[in-house]
């Protein structure tokens, strides 16, 4: 890790499900490009591009999860697909908000978004549904 990285990738992130651990680290890689940025005093600069880039990985990584999820007949299904569409209007808020004005507390409050996602999503539900994916042979 880089000494303005805010995450350093690890086993911690790790579901044991490889195709999900490595969308989740481009989920970590977003993180710390917006943390650098942060750490130059000003991330205005790259918010479009990092917008742009979520979006894109939200509607891919969803996605994947939602057909992992359903075609396995996971349990929670419904209530993890709702954690997916709560943040994802909450990404679409930030992004209004960029568009009407991009200040540098907008970038604060965006990486806070995006940590908070990370360690009450990924590591509390996406880890919940590991085991049972992997018992019916997802790997």
């Amino acid at each position: 890790m880089n000494q303005e990285s805010l995450i350093d990738w690890n086993e911690r992130f790790l579901t044991g499900i490889p195709s999900i651990d490595a969308q989740h680290r481009a989920l970590v890689n977003i993180i710390n490009t917006l943390q650098v940025a942060l750490s130059f005093g000003d991330a205005r600069p790259i918010l479009g591009g990092l917008f742009s880039h979520l979006q894109e990985y939200i509607e891919s990584h969803f996605a994947y999860e939602a057909n992992l999820l359903q075609n396995n007949a996971y349990p929670q299904t419904a209530e993890h697909l709702a954690e997916h569409y709560r943040f994802t209007a909450g990404v679409a808020a930030l992004i209004e908000q960029y568009h009407q004005d991009p200040s540098v507390e907008l970038a604060q409050k965006t990486k806070a978004h995006l940590l908070d996602w990370l360690v009450n999503h990924v590591l509390e539900s996406d880890f919940a549904y590991a085991p049972f994916l992997k018992s019916c042979g997802v790997a």
